[in-house]
């Protein structure tokens, strides 16, 4: 379906309202422009919400839920079912849209459309068992009942990688038990928040329902803090980043306001030496590129027995061959774009850092452009052989990277490398052991919310637990030292500079552990980083845990804090920083030196240095990328009869020969006369450019000369086909690089 027709359908225009109240939207002055990553061309826009529109938003929800609660529960899961029907309608155009603006296939644009009607389905049902839990009492002709009571506003605040299923996920949910929504949707795909609210919208209208059950606000994060601080909104469901959860969480709990949070997952798949291995290429490949590694579920390690490490790497890599990248709406495609041209960064900036750890990229990745990539997100796949106390593996990368882990020994030891991360999720193993199964799924296995045997990590199913039901903390929430900021800099090379490599010391004003503060242990959470709630629901007993929003996960706060010191225990100074800059950097690379940025709070891990290469022009050469390029004037004579001459290189400067007759414009190749590669072995090449040099100004003997030979037979241009023009030169030079 063509997507201007999904638009028409869906009720969107090229100027849109992001806050609405369900039949009513507000008008702004400001707007978000939504780019698709498919090709980079403008869908359309969406209006900010402001701080009068959202408080305006906020009162019309409470009065709605005055009404809404009292509406029995079997009618609100009609509404819901109503709502499940016009998805099914409207399953094309929707996940359409989804795909072109977030970029995932077209299959999983229409399974996430999928999924929200499953769990309108699954609401329908729940609606009608809302059940409670009468008990006896020790006091005769006396009884006691449970029941439960909705909260009032529930605020979603949702990511890009699912821009319409997070939603409907708890707002289904919450419409069966009586309470209201207020959804904040990711930025980057504001599209799909406003069909998904004129497709409930409608219904309302259908069934004269008050404004205010459905409701929608657009804009960034400071929107999103908006509910946060907000005593008004009693719970906030947040979907994204580990670090935007310790935010969120620590928001809310400073009000004693409800959290949910499902935010990252560095999930891993272990292979053990019972694994199928065709089984196992299946599920590590489709969980490491599909949506372009933007799951939460997204498989990130492979930690492989050392028995068939070789088998299981060799397999995975000839798989990686075989992947189509290209435009998701295509089928036959089987990769599509990252969300913007910022995770496209990240992905770089991954891959570097690997290298810089000491990984090996054994599948190459890189940006891709041309035809069919305009946009400029759309990377290869990557795998690289690491270990897994690499700072790099150790984080969460939202693009298709794939770290290859060795283990040796029982099972238990790839289940410890697999728990050492702090973003637990999704977690499987692939074994034909049944032993090692059932100790994969024991409480001495997997610390993940999903454990799944012989399938891969991505994915989750409805109705299942997703990371401990309804509780909050599904990755991140353990108990740990709070890591400082980066630091960003420029530093200018020389090509000198860049061709050897070289150590620079840099000043940099960073923030550095005080001295004379003192810490305590954390009151709210003794010490332990994270606080847990038990609360009974018609599900059963739900464990809540998440950051504790007192000391953000550290276990302690500051005692004693003396003047000029912040809050976190931190001061401003300036140090000298030494690094060491590889040998290959271009201009505009990115090198992250680890624990040199500002210190961490609590005494934290120190944040990195991050430096931003500049390359300085040269007055000699030209780079073009590993090889350096330079033109040499040569005198006309010397082209004629032959001669040797001296070019400059790099490091001073070497003799070439040219035969006679050589042709003006002629390129000579001096190998591995160039620039190393930062990332693999090798050199490139100096390429001399000979340009025939015409004198201005002759005197009269050279004048007389000129003129006799200027009509001699072998001065007349006859070209035999053999000699090669300027843009077959041109191919030649590129085809050899």
């Amino acid at each position: 379906m063509e997507i201007k027709a999904c638009l028409n359908i869906l009720g969107l225009n090229q100027k849109n309202n992001g806050t609405s109240t369900g039949k009513v939207s507000f008008p702004s002055s400001k707007s978000i422009e939504s780019f698709s990553p498919v090709d980079g061309k403008k869908i359309g826009s969406v209006g900010e919400t402001s701080f009068q529109d959202y408080n305006k938003v906020i009162e019309t929800a409470t009065s709605a839920f005055k009404f809404w609660r009292k509406l029995p529960a079997p009618k609100r899961g009609e509404i819901v079912r109503q709502f499940g029907n016009s998805l099914r309608e409207l399953k094309e155009p929707l996940g359409t849209l989804v795909s072109y603006e977030m970029g995932k296939s077209l299959q999983e644009g229409l399974g996430e459309v999928q999924e929200m009607i499953d769990i309108c389905d699954f609401a329908v049902g729940l609606s009608r068992q809302l059940h409670g839990l009468t008990m006896h009492s020790e006091r005769p002709g006396h009884r006691m009942y449970e029941q439960y009571h909705p909260l009032g506003i529930v605020g979603i605040i949702s990511a890009f990688n699912f821009p319409v299923a997070v939603w409907s996920w708890n707002t289904a949910l919450a419409w069966i038990c009586g309470d209201v929504c207020v959804w904040k949707p990711s930025e980057k795909t504001p599209l799909c928040s406003v069909a998904c609210q004129n497709i409930i919208a409608n219904i309302l209208k259908e069934n004269d329902l008050p404004e205010g059950i459905s409701c929608l606000i657009n804009g960034d994060y400071k929107v999103g803090e908006f509910m946060t601080n907000d005593k008004r909104v009693p719970l906030i469901s947040a979907t994204g980043s580990t670090r935007m959860g310790k935010i969120v969480a620590s928001a809310v709990g400073a009000r004693l306001g409800k959290s949910l949070l499902e935010l990252g997952g560095n999930n891993a798949i272990i292979v053990t030496p019972d694994a199928d291995v065709k089984m196992t290429v299946m599920g590590a490949v489709f969980g490491a590129v599909g949506t372009a590694g933007q799951r939460c579920t997204s498989t990130r390690r492979l930690i492989i027995h050392e028995d068939i490490y070789n088998e299981v790497r060799d397999a995975v890599v000839n798989a990686y061959k075989q992947i189509k990248i290209g435009n998701p709406l295509d089928q036959s495609n089987h990769v599509g774009p990252l969300i913007d041209k910022l995770a496209v960064q990240m992905y770089s900036k991954a891959l570097d850092k690997v290298v810089k750890e000491g990984g090996n990229i054994i599948v190459e990745g890189g940006v891709l452009e041309g035809d069919g990539y305009e946009s400029g997100c759309y990377v290869k796949p990557a795998i690289a052989e690491a270990n897994p106390d690499f700072e790099i593996v150790q984080e969460e990368t939202f693009a298709p990277i794939l770290y290859l882990l060795k283990y040796s020994g029982p099972v238990t030891n790839a289940i410890e490398i697999q728990n050492n991360v702090t973003q637990g999720l999704s977690s499987a193993i692939m074994t034909n052991n049944l032993k090692e199964a059932e100790k994969f799924l024991s409480a001495a296995g997997s610390d993940c919310g999903i454990a799944n045997v012989n399938i891969g990590t991505s994915g989750a199913e409805i109705g299942g637990a997703f990371g401990g039901g309804f509780g909050g903390g599904f990755g991140g929430g353990s108990r740990r030292a709070r890591r400082g900021s980066n630091l960003r800099v420029r530093l200018k090379l020389t090509l000198e500079e860049i061709a050897e490599g070289v150590q620079k010391k840099i000043k940099v004003n960073k923030l550095v552990q005080a001295e004379g503060v003192t810490f305590r242990t954390c009151p709210q959470c003794q010490g332990r980083g994270q606080v847990t709630r038990v609360t009974n629901t018609i599900l059963g007993a739900m464990q809540t845990t998440s950051t504790c929003p007192a000391c953000g996960g550290a276990g302690k706060i500051i005692d004693k804090r003396p003047p000029g010191v912040n809050e976190e225990g931190l001061i401003r100074k300036e140090e000298i920083v030494t690094i060491d800059i590889p040998a290959g950097v271009e201009d505009g690379m990115q090198l992250s030196f680890s624990g040199k940025g500002n210190e961490g709070p609590m005494g934290g891990l120190s944040g990195d240095l991050i430096v931003v290469i500049e390359e300085l022009p040269h007055e000699k050469f030209q780079r073009d990328g590993m090889n350096i390029l330079h033109d040499y004037y040569i005198n006309f004579a010397d082209l004629a009869l032959g001669a040797t001459i001296e070019v400059p290189t790099l490091k001073g400067k070497a003799k070439v020969k040219v035969e006679p007759g050589t042709q003006s414009g002629k390129v000579l190749r001096l190998r591995g006369k160039g620039l190393p590669h930062v990332q693999r072995h090798g050199k490139g090449d100096l390429l001399i450019h000979l340009n025939a040099w015409t004198p201005k100004e002759l005197s009269a003997e050279e004048k007389k000369m000129m003129e006799k030979l200027q009509n001699s037979p072998n001065f007349s241009p006859t070209p035999t086909g053999k000699e090669k023009g300027f843009f077959e030169r041109i191919k030649e030079y590129f085809s050899h690089n």
